[in-house]
């Protein structure tokens, strides 16, 4: 586990008998945090290992984590999953969640209505629209979107969940702030108790038809 964690930037917890310690530890790691990507400037796909190596400069008091690299592999032939649910499955169930598409969780929380005697876990999806295609209507620019939201407890069962389809326009003046911005939208999936869930949400994009993932841990306050 040291090697793997090693080797992909993460953080080995092991050692605990208590499950809650390591989950806080994590959760405590990932309040505060830059992540980085990039695209390479050698455009070969040929199969070698391509070592990645990370330096902040001036800030000897940081911690930079980061994979050892990665294996440029030729992009696969095999086609895309045909239908809108294959797409949903195949993102939600990623260990890793993945996208071209830039999709984050942001501000989860659980909240509790004391008069519906309601539990909900609450938070914002931003979808990065820099890299997201749009459908055009007339000088408006189209988001359309199904997006799912997952909510599993510690036993990796799935406790919660909600979908639901967008078709927002928006006019140049408003696109452009969006690029600049991001896309926010608020979501809401009711839960029966308080505890510690995954929250893993899943956007499909109506234009392309790609599904693209994001995931994070919510704890009672």
């Amino acid at each position: 586990m040291r090697d793997l964690a090693a080797a992909t930037g993460g953080l080995p917890l092991i050692n605990h008998n208590d499950l809650r310690v390591s989950i806080d530890q994590a959760m405590k790691d990932n309040q505060t945090y830059y992540m980085l990507g990039f695209y390479s400037s050698n455009p070969s796909q040929d199969n070698r290992f391509r070592r990645v190596h990370l330096t902040v400069t001036g800030r000897p008091d940081l911690t930079v984590r980061t994979r050892e690299g990665y294996v440029a592999a030729p992009v696969s032939d095999a086609k895309a999953p045909v239908t809108a649910n294959d797409a949903v499955k195949k993102a939600a169930g990623e260990i890793i969640p993945s996208g071209r598409h830039r999709i984050r969780v942001l501000n989860p929380s659980i909240a509790v209505d004391p008069k519906k005697h309601a539990i909900s876990i609450k938070s914002y999806v931003q979808i990065d629209p820099r890299s997201w295609q749009f459908a055009t209507q007339g000088q408006n620019h189209i988001a359309s979107f199904e997006m799912i939201g997952l909510a599993y407890n510690l036993d990796n069962r799935l406790v919660g969940g909600f979908s639901k389809n967008y078709n927002l326009p928006f006019k140049p003046d408003v696109y452009q702030t969006l690029m600049k911005q991001g896309i926010n939208i608020p979501s809401e999936i009711e839960i029966k108790k308080q505890g510690i869930y995954n929250l893993r949400v899943v956007v499909r994009n109506k234009v392309t038809g790609s599904a693209l993932s994001a995931s994070e841990w919510v704890e009672s306050n």
